[in-house]
């Protein structure tokens, strides 16, 4: 099993419904989830073979923030948590507040910044 340790923009939040839904998806491989301040940890029981999975789930803006923090995201194996890669340079797409609040992380595989 895989985990995605995703941290979440100042100020926002996921709600527990709306991973509950991706959760559901017929062709999802996403099995659990915890939600944490400022944090989503995502178990996966399969990856692609290319390495590249990417998931999106709708965020919330709780607070205005001048001080916006990277969004970061570890990967590791849940029975091997010393093997992991670490990503700063996320792809991650807000529309803050004006329209879908939706953000798209994609973390990339080790060696591989973009």
């Amino acid at each position: 099993m895989v985990v995605m340790d995703i941290s979440l923009p100042t100020g926002f939040e996921v709600k527990k419904k709306d991973l509950d839904d991706m959760k559901n998806l017929v062709n999802n491989s996403i099995v659990q989830f915890e939600i944490r301040p400022g944090r989503v940890f995502l178990y996966l029981d399969k990856v692609n073979k290319d390495g590249k999975n990417c998931v999106g789930f709708p965020i919330s803006q709780v607070f205005e923030s001048n001080l916006v923090l990277p969004v970061t995201a570890t990967v590791f194996e849940y029975y091997e948590p010393g093997e992991s890669c670490f990503s700063v340079s996320l792809k991650l797409q807000l529309l803050w507040v004006i329209m879908y609040q939706r953000a798209q992380y994609c973390p990339t595989k080790r060696g591989n910044p973009h």
